[in-house]
């Protein structure tokens, strides 16, 4: 289990979780805010690679880098996302923004494969957009798939409700698998 309270029943309804506070569903504003965090901390890290590599960037060329360099981008987000989420809950976007993501049904930590289904449902389509051309168009199906939380009353996302998981307030921060 984790630290956070939750429910003995799996939440039904936004009044079966706490109001405000921890354990509460994360307010859509620090999930986006955790979520611009994290692709910022990635990018970095995927310039920083680029730089190392040696990678040129053509002035002339339509695409800025080679296919596999953007592709890198996407994979290690999703790599990223899964990893710290499955031994965390949290990325450091989520902890900074005090966010922490558990399973639906009884609010323990998501399991690896749960947290590697909520990184590649949104995931697959950055990887797509990637490819260039027209599929630069498929990263608004990945956008769109995270402000699906915006209409569900207890903020969950298509990705939250396949991975079985749910985002909440967790004021205390980073913790360990239990």
């Amino acid at each position: 289990m984790t630290d956070l309270p939750y429910p003995a029943e799996t939440p039904r309804k936004r009044e079966d979780l706490p109001d405000k506070g921890a354990g509460s569903p994360a307010p859509w504003g620090l999930r986006s805010a955790a979520r611009l965090l994290d692709l910022l901390v990635i990018f970095e890290i995927w310039n920083l690679l680029i730089f190392v590599l040696g990678i040129q960037r053509g002035a002339n060329s339509q695409m800025p880098v080679d296919l596999w360099a953007r592709l890198l981008f996407p994979v290690m987000f999703i790599v990223y996302e899964a990893v710290t989420v499955a031994k965390f809950g949290q990325t450091l976007g989520k902890f900074i923004c005090r966010v922490k993501v558990v399973q639906w049904s009884d609010g323990a930590l998501p399991s690896p494969r749960e947290a590697a289904v909520r990184a590649l449902v949104p995931g697959v389509f950055l990887l797509i957009a990637c490819i260039g051309g027209p599929f630069f168009y498929a990263a608004a199906i990945g956008v769109v798939i995270y402000l699906t939380s915006i209409a569900d009353t207890l903020y969950r996302g298509i990705h939250e409700k396949t991975s079985n998981t749910i985002e909440l307030f967790a004021p205390g921060g980073l913790s360990r698998r239990k």
